[in-house]
Formats: structure tokens, sequence, C-alpha cells
């Protein structure tokens, strides 16, 4: 065998190189698996070291604003406030969610309805996704009094000085829920926006009124860039907003730290903290503070739309017709005045929206089709009644320019008919005013345009 031994020995030799050759690129793939797996856990653990670092930060940021916000507004901290990161996505949802909350069911569909019908919005507006837009333009962060959390969005600048007067806005709102129990306010009823946003006004404006008093106490030369800076920023939802959409997204801040503003000269801090107490019942006392300081006034409790009802209207058309209320609300003088921006010119759509008393406005159907928006309005007297009911005039014709005056069934009751060829015989509005009432009903069908 002697002279098969070298032979076989290269042969065996060469076998093991091959073999060896062979395994030398599995071992170098499965070290460079190991290793890419390896840096994938080391870049996890990285990326959650840097979330528990910026957890940090930001606690350490906000508990710091909370010491400043608590010494400037003089609210005690009664808890540590807990922080949550918030992507877009979750924020569309989460405002989602409320208008769901404050409009539930079918009622945010009907009260576009309304809106549309009565001139306040544009016949093709969507209002679920325009107020997504508005509410979620520029959103830095969110303080939720369900859940007790501030959300800050993920993206988020810390680093900026301006940071720090957003996040003491909504830990404003934190401390104010911690010491007057905001789900007591009643925020979220579904019947009355009146009093919602008069609510919502004590609330953003005191909150407004602390970032100009932390302002005053920090600002620098570089913040003072920086809030500039943040007026170019996009606010393409607001610009492209309905003038109605806009203002009641903006009244809060801007009437409610005048109001908070004078409650403040007149009584002091308690002053400021007795309007969470007592909250304000109406955006008339927004408006007008006096009305809540010293000429209390409180909205009269006479306007109440029944579940169903009959009505005749005296001209044959609608005789024992029988309605069914779908859905009712409240617009108060700040829906007055909002909706007497839009036609009446200078100082008119103020003193015709001045004076109001109360209102609800209510849609309803008939079994056969026909829908009906009835609006009830008191006023504190009846010269108030007297420019409301001129106020809708003008509101009407500009709204429905085609349609044309008709003689009216009632005294003292203006009513407008459509042209019969598009609406039909059942559509037409009428405008009563007596003494110190007005109401505004219109009935049509729903596949009309209020436009035509």
């Amino acid at each position: 065998m002697g002279k098969y031994l070298f032979p076989l020995c290269l042969c065996v030799f060469y076998v093991l190189q091959m073999a060896l050759s062979a395994a030398q690129p599995e071992d170098a793939r499965l070290k460079i698996d190991l290793l890419e797996q390896e840096v994938r856990i080391l870049r996890k653990e990285n990326d959650s070291l840097k979330q528990e670092l910026n957890q940090y930060r930001l606690e350490k940021k906000i508990h710091q604003l909370e010491l400043d916000v608590s010494r400037m507004r003089g609210l005690e901290i009664k808890k540590p406030l807990e922080t949550k990161s918030m992507l877009k996505s979750e924020l569309l949802q989460y405002i989602e969610s409320e208008l769901k909350r404050q409009y539930p069911g079918e009622n945010l569909a009907m009260y576009q309805e309304c809106l549309i019908r009565l001139g306040f919005i544009p016949e093709k507006t969507d209002i679920k996704e325009t107020l997504k837009g508005l509410f979620s333009e520029q959103v830095a962060g969110l303080y939720d009094d369900t859940s007790k959390r501030l959300f800050i969005m993920n993206n988020f600048n810390m680093n900026e000085t301006v940071s720090d007067v957003i996040l003491a806005h909504e830990i404003c709102h934190a401390l104010q829920d911690q010491n007057f129990n905001i789900g007591a306010m009643d925020m979220r009823r579904p019947d009355n926006d009146d009093a919602v946003y008069a609510r919502l006004s004590t609330l953003e404006g005191d909150a407004t009124i602390l970032m100009t008093e932390w302002l005053q106490q920090n600002i620098t030369l570089s913040s003072a860039f920086q809030i500039m800076n943040m007026m170019g920023l996009d606010q393409s939802a607001f610009n492209n907003a309905p003038y109605f959409l806009q203002q009641i997204l903006i009244f809060p801040y801007l009437q409610g730290s005048a109001f908070v503003m004078r409650a403040m000269s007149e009584r002091g801090m308690e002053g400021r903290n007795e309007i969470f107490r007592n909250p304000p019942l109406s955006t008339e006392q927004i408006m007008h503070p006096e009305k809540y300081l010293s000429e209390w006034d409180a909205p009269t409790s006479n306007v109440i739309l029944p579940e169903s009802f009959f009505m005749d209207d005296n001209t044959g058309l609608m005789e024992n017709v029988k309605w069914y209320r779908k859905y009712y609300n409240v617009f108060g003088e700040m829906g007055f005045k909002l909706l007497f921006d839009q036609y009446l010119t200078g100082q008119d759509a103020a003193q015709a929206a001045a004076g109001w008393d109360g209102d609800c406005y209510g849609l309803f159907e008939s079994k056969d089709g026909v829908f009906l928006i009835f609006w009830e309005s008191v006023w504190d007297s009846p010269k108030d009644a007297d420019e409301a009911a001129n106020g809708l005039r003008q509101v009407i014709a500009a709204r429905y320019p085609k349609w044309k005056m008709a003689k009216s069934p009632y005294p003292g009751c203006s009513m407008w008919s459509p042209p019969s060829s598009i609406w039909g015989d059942k559509s037409r509005i009428l405008l009563s005013h007596k003494n110190t009432f007005v109401v505004l009903t219109l009935t049509y069908h729903k596949e009309n345009s209020p436009q035509r």
C-alpha cells in the first residue's frame, strides 16, 4: 500500500482543503449574520436609551414648568403630571373620538345640515374633515382631562424656548383640572354648544393669559424670534376653512382671555378662580363680562323644542303635519354674531346679535320625508328682537337670492318661497317676530339644494 500512501494523503489533503474552502464562506456568512443581528440589537437598545433619555429630559422640563405655572397661576400641584408621546395618526384618532363624544350618532351630520341650510357655512363644506384639519394643524401637545395625561407630539422640538410657552399652556389646563375638576363643568354636553363654548372660553382664556404671564418673565431675544417664526408656519387648514369654523376655533382664546382679564381687573385672583367654581352659562356672558360680573344675566329657559309636534302653517300646504325631532342645539349670541358677520356690515352684526336671551334650533322630519329646521330665539326687549329679525331677513335674502317673498298667512310674519319647478310646493321659509320672540322655520325636501 506504500505506493498508494502519498497519492491517498494528497487526495485526502485536497478533499479537506476543498471542504475547508467550502466551509469558510459559510462561516463568514454566519459571522456576518451574527454581527448584523448584534448591530440591530445595539441600535434597538440605543433607540430605547435615547427614548429614555428624552423622556427623562421631558419629565424634568415638565416638572420645572409645573412649578413655574403653579407659582404664577397660584394653583396647587396635587399630583405629578403623566406625559406620553403621540403620533399624528393617534392625534387624528383622538380628534375623531372627541367629535363623536360631542356629536354622537348622526348629530355631526345633522349639525352640518343645519349650518348649511341656515347660511353659517358654504353648501359643500365637510365639517368633519374641516374640523379635523383645524384641530390637528400645528398641534404640539394637549391635555386630556379624561385620562389625566399630557400628550406631546412625537415631532415636537423640545429644544426651542418657545416650546416652553406651549407646554405651559397645557400644564395650566392640568392644574385647572386638578383644582377645579374640568369633568364637572359639563364640557361635552351634546345639546348646548353655547354653554360648552362659554366654559371652554374660561379654560382657554385663563391658559392664554398664563402664557402671556410666562412670556413676560421668560422672554428672550431668541424666543422672540422663534415666536415670530411660528407666525409663518403653514396655516392652510385655517385659511381654507369657512369663516364660522375659523371663529369658533379662536373665540375661546381671544374672547375668553378678554373675559378672564375683566374678571381679574374687577376681582383680582379670586375673581380668576371664581369663574371656575361658578362658570359662565352662555357666550353672551363671555362677550359681555358685565352680564356675569355685575348684572347677572342667565339665559332664559323658555326656549324648549319638543320631541314631536303638530304644525299647521295656515297655507293649506302642510295641514296637521306631525314633525319628529332628530337633532337640537343652541347657537347663543356667539352663533348669531358669527352668522350676522357674514351678511351684515360694520357694527350692525354686533348690534343685531346683542340682547340675546336664549335660543334653540332643531332639525325635524315628517313621515312623508319633508324636513323642517325650527329656530326660536328670545331677546331682552322688543327692540332687540326687531334688530335680530331684521338681521335674519338680510341673511335669508343673501343666502337664498332666487327665493321670492310671498304673502304671509300670519300678521308680522314674512314668507319666502322658491321657484316651484325646482323645490316643489312644500318648501318655504317663515320668519315671525312678536314681542321678544323671533321664530325662523325652513321646510325643504332632502334632495333639494339650498343654493337653488
